[in-house]
């Protein structure tokens, strides 16, 4: 099995045709489907009148059935996942959902996070109008916006509407309930329960737990996130994982504290094992309980960001999640102790049949205990490819035959496919087969040694070689940047997180649901060796060229480095492999996406209700705001400016604009300075402000300088200095504007400036002055600004709004939308394009990019207004 073509063909097939089908702009029609099932059935009984006579046309027979079936399948899956999806109608309304919280709850800002399985939907009473979470008192309703882009903002409920389309109710999720307006809701949902931000009275919100049904008044909306050109796809996560709709808890009641079920139970004991590791670690020792928790339970969003900065830089990242380390680690405890006892005959008494052979129980054993550890720990991809390729190993053993790792990587790929034929468009999933086929491939031409500690320390360094060298491309390609520092990081972190922290958290997890002092006694010496890890690998961070960022590949550039580090990993007498480092210099030397010549470049990405955008010229780039605060220690700069910057090759920002202080413009300055080297800061923030203490060299915006980079021209146009006086709103109105005039087009980046600053700007420079080809619309699109002066006198060409999705606040303001399409100006919205970005030359048509439709994706968000 393990030596026939089948099994070396197995996974490039299943990952190849579920990579078509994921891929592909669009969905196939039914008909396609049904042709594509009829297929692979003909196929199945052509492959089996081959039979015998023929085997490898038989199985090239086979390995077409399953393609065709593994993309029909996956079409099915996506399509009905969409039909899940919430009902435009429905969203930002009043309803009331019953339900059970069928995952880990996540922390997030004075709340929680979670998952609820639908069982019951009601609609809100009497409310027909449209509804704003503006429109409530409870400023909770904004953190939405913030932390995924999107709101509450109104909708007219067109289902009660005379002569709207009828609302589909016979679906799971949304049962008729008498006496009570029926309504459609997606069979599950992710809810985020906050207490009232900014307001002192407000109530801690009940603690929610797993398995508990609860009924819930909520305003929800589909699942729309920010979309950026190489940033992590949160709407693709959410169909991944069967979220129909996002939304907020308005207020709840516990009906159940305990529902019946496996998996509840499962998710149970997630929570009480990590509750009892931040019990044990008590409030100093929060930060490493968090990490504990990551280890025991696969509670990711406990770290702490700065930590996973750290991790990340010093390529260790791996470490932190359950991975198949981990899950190998502890199905091989739990292998040799049923070992040891199978062969004592210790279990005989329990009835198991004592004939089997030590061997093939003891690998029996590891897998169960490792499915065990996965399902407690999250059910990662890392940890479904560990189990599926050791019950693949399990079984060939059992059944007598040598335990192929070929078979097992094809198996577990297939399987992992089966169940989720989104994995093959995570990175998780190519680190995870990548490393574990680097390394086997590495190790494949050397013959056994003996098992002295010489020769064992050889063999891990060996490993560690192939896996760090196997990370390279796809670190490449999926986070631009490589850890030069990770070989050593990883050396001593493996076996002191694998080997020692990882059981300690494992075992002081499970005694704290006994006693949390008794588990204090693990989880201090594990804290303990937490910080000595954090110190040492701040050291390697801290020394020079610790990371590098590189742009992201081309699809030429990342085969040849594959091929590259094939090569450089093969088996002792494989010719030239040294020549395999060659194959690497294009991930290294590739060329940073700059503007051409004579190119003007503008990038207004896509941060939720905030402003971000950056100008190129030439080898210049200069950053205009960061965008909003996110969560704790989250923000619009580390999340998404700093990786699209390192995407395009970008090492140094010469410029960074903060237009004001108010955080949806300056939220994430700080964080950015950290993350990517900045020459200079210019704002009209506060001397004392510490983004200005933070900044190597800060200056003010004043009306009148002007400087030039290249062909372009760069003026301040507002504020005055001193700023002139203003009735309101002070911070918007010192908003910094900047004019940039190049040969291929002029951009007015305009901040929060409102209609009394945009009337002076008007007198002061007029048409002439104020004139442009791409506007940043001031304030969002908010009735504040945009005064149609103002418009008149910049006349442009195309005019770009900065934007929530259904905006608390409204933005952009219908009456403001009208005044510029009006004028013929091509608006451009955030909420409905994503990230834009428009390519000025001289000569040539402008272009213009929506990068939530290039590339397309059957699975985005159709925003654009009707």
């Amino acid at each position: 099995m393990g030596r026939s073509p089948f099994a070396f063909a197995l996974a490039p097939v299943v990952v190849g045709a579920a990579l078509v089908l994921q891929t592909a702009p669009t969905l196939p029609s039914p008909t396609a489907r049904t042709a594509a099932w009829a297929v692979a059935c003909g196929l199945v009984l052509l492959a089996w009148r081959a039979g015998a006579r023929v085997p490898r046309l038989a199985a090239l027979l086979a390995l077409a059935a399953l393609g065709a079936a593994t993309w029909a399948g996956a079409a099915w899956r996506a399509v009905d996942r969409l039909d899940e999806r919430l009902a435009p109608a429905l969203e930002g309304v009043d309803l009331t959902l019953t339900g059970v919280v069928d995952e880990l709850p996540i922390a997030a800002e004075r709340g929680q996070r979670f998952a609820l399985r639908v069982e019951r939907c009601e609609r809100g009473a009497t409310r027909n109008d449209p509804v704003r979470a503006g429109d409530s008192p409870d400023a909770a309703d904004g953190l939405e916006d913030r932390a995924r882009g999107g709101g509450a903002a109104g909708a007219t409920d067109t289902s009660e509407v005379p002569g709207s389309a009828p609302l589909d109710l016979d679906r799971p999720g949304a049962p008729t309930v008498p006496g009570s307006a029926v309504c459609r809701v997606p069979p599950r949902v992710s809810l985020t329960w906050s207490s009232g931000l900014g307001r002192r009275d407000a109530e801690p919100v009940p603690r929610v737990q797993p398995g508990e049904r609860w009924t819930l008044r909520v305003r929800l909306r589909r699942p729309h996130a920010p979309v950026n050109p190489g940033a992590f796809d949160r709407e693709l996560r959410w169909l991944e994982e069967g979220i129909g709709a996002v939304g907020r808890v308005r207020s709840g009641r516990r009906l159940d504290a305990t529902v019946p079920g496996l998996a509840l139970a499962l998710e149970r004991r997630r929570a009480a094992i990590r509750d009892a590791l931040f019990d044990a670690a008590g409030a100093t020792r929060a930060r490493q309980a968090g990490v504990l928790a990551a280890l025991a339970v696969g509670d990711q969003a406990a770290i702490d960001p700065a930590l996973w900065t750290l991790f990340n830089a010093t390529g260790i990242g791996h470490l932190m999640s359950v991975s198949g380390l981990h899950v190998t680690m502890v199905g091989a405890l739990g292998g040799l102790a049923v070992g040891f006892a199978w062969r004592a005959r210790v279990l005989a008494p329990l009835g198991l049949p004592g004939h089997v052979p030590t061997p093939v129980a003891r690998g029996l054993a590891a897998v169960v205990v490792a499915f065990g550890y996965a399902g407690l720990a999250g059910w990662g991809v890392p940890a479904q490819r560990t189990c599926f390729m050791l019950a693949t190993g399990a079984l060939l053993l059992a059944g007598g035959r040598t335990a192929s790792v070929v078979a097992a990587v094809g198996a577990a790929a297939a399987a992992i496919v089966a169940l989720d034929p989104w994995a093959p468009l995570s990175a998780g999933f190519w680190l995870s087969f990548g490393a574990v086929v680097a390394i086997v491939w590495a190790g494949s031409g050397r013959r056994a040694h003996d098992r002295r500690l010489l020769e064992g320390m050889r063999d891990a360094v060996r490993t560690q070689w192939a896996a760090s060298v196997a990370l390279l491309p796809a670190g490449a390609w999926f986070f631009a940047s490589a850890s030069v520092v990770g070989p050593l990081a990883n050396a001593f972190a493996i076996p002191m997180i694998g080997l020692v922290v990882t059981p300690l958290a494992l075992a002081g997890g499970a005694l704290g649901l006994v006693s949390t002092d008794a588990a204090a006694w693990l989880v201090a010496p594990a804290a303990v060796l937490l910080d000595g890890l954090v110190a040492a690998l701040e050291a390697l961070a801290a020394l020079p060229g610790a990371t590098v960022t590189v742009p992201s590949p081309g699809p030429v550039a990342l085969a040849v480095g594959c091929a590259g580090v094939a090569l450089l990993l093969a088996p002792a007498g494989v010719p030239g492999r040294a020549l395999g480092a060659l194959a690497l210099l294009p991930l290294a030397t590739a060329v940073p996406e700059r503007p051409a010549p004579g190119e003007l470049r503008l990038t207004a990405l896509d941060v939720g209700q905030g402003m971000a955008a950056v100008v190129q010229v030439g080898e210049r780039t200069l950053v205009y705001d960061t965008g909003p605060t996110l969560g704790p220690q989250v923000d619009a700069g580390g999340r998404t400016i700093a990786p699209w910057l390192r995407s395009i090759g970008a090492r140094r920002v010469d410029l960074l604009v903060v237009s004001h202080q108010d955080d949806d413009h300056a939220g994430g300055a700080r964080t950015l300075m950290r993350a990517v080297r900045v020459d200079a800061l210019a704002s009209s923030l506060p001397d004392d402000h510490p983004i200005v203490a933070d900044a190597p060299v800060a200056r003010r915006c004043v009306r009148g300088e002007r400087w030039s980079w290249g062909d372009a021209e760069f003026e301040w146009l507002h504020p005055a200095d001193p700023p002139e006086p203003v009735r309101r709103s002070p911070t918007n109105a010192v908003s910094c504007v900047l004019r940039v005039r190049h040969p291929a087009g002029t951009l007015l980046l305009a901040g929060d400036v409102e209609a009394p600053q945009e009337r002076r700007l008007v007198e002061l420079f007029g048409r002439d002055g104020l004139a442009a080809d791409v506007l940043l619309v001031p304030h969002h699109g908010s009735t504040t600004s945009s005064s149609e002066p103002f418009v008149d006198a910049v006349g442009p060409r195309w005019a770009i709004v900065q934007a929530a999705y259904r905006s608390r606040f409204g933005h952009p303001h219908p009456r403001v939308v009208e005044r510029y399409t009006r004028r013929g100006v091509e608006l451009l919205r955030s909420d409905a394009d994503g990230a834009v970005q428009l390519r000025l030359r001289a000569g040539a048509p402008t272009r213009v990019l929506r990068s939530r439709f290039e590339p397309a994706r059957y699975w985005r968000v159709d925003a654009r207004p009707p």
